[in-house]
């Protein structure tokens, strides 16, 4: 595997300061880099969870740290609103932010964050997690033989 180390912190240039996580960087034309997060580095239990929903509620929902860029934003209309919609500024392809990031976002075009139902407008190849305003709580189940397992329980389904 082909691995690169940097000496020094390297400045962020343009609208990659305003990211709140980078994937993907082009150093050069044509040729990009991808940041890979180590494996098992997050906690397992943490505070204040929020439950992300895979752009439609019925397709998948999780919990996940609001303090992590996990997700995308999802902003609506008011609090009963049950479509979302991505907001128009994002700054690349399915890029995930914090869940602060994502209520400043929909602050910033005069809508909220919300539990919504589906967003529009999103091509159906397009995958990823997006926030609602909705609360989860993280458990655990353990089986007869001691086998353990995390359980998602998020504030409504």
């Amino acid at each position: 595997a082909n691995t690169v180390t940097l000496d020094s912190t390297l400045s962020c240039t343009d609208n990659e300061c305003d990211a709140d996580a980078l994937r993907v960087v082009q150093v050069s034309v044509g040729i990009h880099y991808e940041y890979v997060r180590p494996p098992c580095v997050e906690q397992a239990f943490y505070a204040n969870a929020k439950k992300v929903i895979f752009k439609d509620r019925q397709l998948d929902s999780s919990c996940a740290n609001p303090l992590l860029p996990y997700a995308s934003e999802a902003c609506c209309e008011g609090q009963q609103d049950t479509v979302a919609e991505r907001y128009p500024g994002y700054l690349y392809d399915q890029e995930r932010v914090l869940y602060s990031t994502a209520g400043s976002r929909c602050d910033a075009i005069g809508m909220g964050s919300c539990d919504f139902n589906s967003i529009e407008g999103i091509d159906k190849h397009k995958k990823g997690y997006h926030w609602t305003t909705d609360g989860c709580a993280i458990q655990v189940k353990i089986n007869a033989i001691g086998q353990i397992a995390l359980v998602y329980e998020p504030d409504s389904y």
